[in-house]
């Protein structure tokens, strides 16, 4: 007994106190913080927005998506890869080159940008038009392209107090605009769209002080000649996975009313609750592997741990959304919308599945051989058009979901088999495939039909949720404790 509540408290005590569980939880916090403008305002929207203009604001973000995929050379990723090989100078030089190369590229882009989007564009969304929706979000698209490299560098310098006052401001903003042009102006999904623009400009303006402030305005091109000949491999895989992460509304746009696209957008808003929590993971997991990797390589069996932490946090988030989005719809009095609830469990799904995703792509960006994620891109975005073109037309909704899902799977299982040749990770998998397996009928149990009250339907549905919470500490307390204590002995 001993032992375990020693591996509990090593595996989880000890990133507390400065690793990477304190990092996730600032970081978490952060996101917190941003995802409040959309869980808080949602009953402000159902009641002042229709199904329709949620498919609206739905479709023109996913237009922004496209552009944005096809926006930049993901100077973020070389930052984040590269920042820790130099020192001194030569690291403020380098960022500065990212910097002022990144803006440059901002700029160029966002002319052509406006010379063919009046022609483009409304092809890719034929139920939106160009003049105001798309237009104002070409512009939203550019402000938000500002956030990339001063985020990067905030988390690979665990800034993360700084990421949070970021993310806090930027709920203020958004919060305080959209309440503002949707309720106040009544604006509909336009004023959203307006919010989204007001709230990433002045962003924008916030970011670049940031960086201005704090490194020259200098460039030398042997740094950017090196990040984009590391990035570059990885731009098509961005604009691949852009495309994809959109294609369920892109489908949806061609064959179903925007009635039904509005259920699907609003089941989508309980989704992302789940897709952030893996976005906060994540913050705080590729930084704190590369420094495992680089700086600490007898520690890399804690990469293993983190991973076990990243896929349990999610599949408890994922089951916690699943569960209780219908209460939710129902206490702010809008069944109008609860045609979304049945979509709801298999959006949050795909949150898990882009944890395993994230955990298996760690292979390619530690052994710097990226351009292996292109073809898999490349297989994740035809399985999902193939699906999409069989089943939509014929399911709908339902048919989208499918396509999603199964283009998730197919990515997560190529990245696993390929990272086995190319890169081994000290992860246990068949441990990460434990962690899941509960969720299932737990949630399942939790969507089934119950005559209670109100009140003995919350406590039945928490008391689901804390047995799943309970399975993965004692899942974590009995997760290999003899390892533990050799390695305590060994220190």
């Amino acid at each position: 007994m001993k032992r375990r509540l020693l591996r509990l408290q090593q595996l989880v005590g000890s990133r507390l106190s400065g690793g990477f569980l304190r990092q996730s939880g600032i970081y978490g916090l952060g996101q917190v913080v941003e995802g409040l403008s959309a869980v808080l305002l949602l009953p402000v929207f159902v009641a002042y927005l229709t199904p329709d203009d949620f498919a609206l604001v739905s479709l023109s973000e996913m237009v922004g998506s496209i552009i944005s995929s096809c926006w930049g050379i993901r100077f973020g990723s070389a930052l984040t890869r590269f920042y820790y090989e130099y020192e001194g100078d030569q690291q403020r030089w380098f960022v500065a080159s990212l910097w002022w190369a990144f803006v440059m590229n901002a700029c160029a882009g966002l002319v052509i940008l406006f010379l063919v989007g009046p022609f483009v564009l409304p092809h890719i969304a034929k139920q939106v038009s160009y003049s105001p929706y798309l237009e104002l979000m070409t512009w939203t698209v550019f402000a938000r392209l500002f956030a990339e490299l001063p985020l990067a560098l905030m988390r690979i310098r665990e800034e993360a107090h700084l990421a949070v006052i970021s993310a806090l401001g930027s709920f203020l903003l958004f919060a305080g605009a959209k309440i503002y042009f949707v309720v106040v102006a009544g604006e509909g999904g336009l004023g959203a769209l307006k919010a989204g623009l007001w709230g990433s400009g002045c962003s924008a303006v916030g970011y670049c002080i940031y960086m201005v402030s704090q490194y020259p305005v200098t460039m030398h091109w042997q740094y950017v000649r090196e990040s984009v000949k590391y990035s570059w491999p990885m731009t098509p895989e961005a604009i691949l996975s852009g495309a994809t992460m959109v294609m369920d509304r892109f489908f949806l746009d061609k064959w179903v009313p925007l009635t039904s696209i509005g259920y699907y957008s609003v089941a989508s808003q309980f989704g992302a609750i789940a897709y952030q929590s893996v976005v906060t993971l994540k913050m705080a997991f590729v930084p704190a592997v590369l420094r495992i990797w680089v700086q600490e390589q007898s520690e890399r069996w804690k990469v293993g741990d983190m991973a076990l932490l990243v896929v349990a946090a999610t599949t408890g988030v994922a089951l916690t959304v699943s569960v209780f989005a219908q209460d939710v719809l129902t206490a702010v009095g809008r069944e109008r919308f609860l045609g979304a609830v049945d979509f709801v469990p298999f959006l949050t799904v795909n949150a898990v599945l882009v944890a395993l995703v994230t955990i298996a792509s760690m292979s390619f960006v530690l052994s710097k051989r990226t351009i292996w994620i292109t073809p898999v891109s490349i297989l994740h975005a035809a399985i999902t058009g193939i699906v999409n073109v069989l089943a939509t037309p014929a399911y709908g909704v339902w048919g989208t979901i499918a396509a999603s899902l199964s283009g998730w799977a197919s990515r997560a299982l190529s990245f696993w088999l390929l990272g086995k040749a190319i890169c081994p990770l000290p992860v246990s998998w068949g441990r990460i495939v434990v962690v899941i397996l509960p969720a299932v009928p737990l949630g399942m149990l939790g969507l089934m039909p119950y005559g209670f009250d109100w009140l003995a339907r919350l406590l039945w549905k928490s008391v689901l949720v804390s047995v799943y919470f309970g399975y993965v500490l004692v899942l974590l307390w009995w997760n290999r404790p003899d390892a533990v204590e050799s390695r305590h002995d060994a220190s």
